[in-house]
């Protein structure tokens, strides 16, 4: 839960990034979770 939490909050941190850092970090995310984009 800490590292989801972490992940989360680094994924709206990362959102004022470009959209190609947006998709990464949101196929990270996905990966994480284990949920598919």
């Amino acid at each position: 839960m800490k590292i989801r939490k972490k992940l989360f909050a680094d994924f709206e941190y990362e959102e004022v990034l470009d959209t190609k850092t947006r998709e990464l970090i949101r196929v990270g995310c996905a990966v994480a979770v284990g949920c598919p984009t």
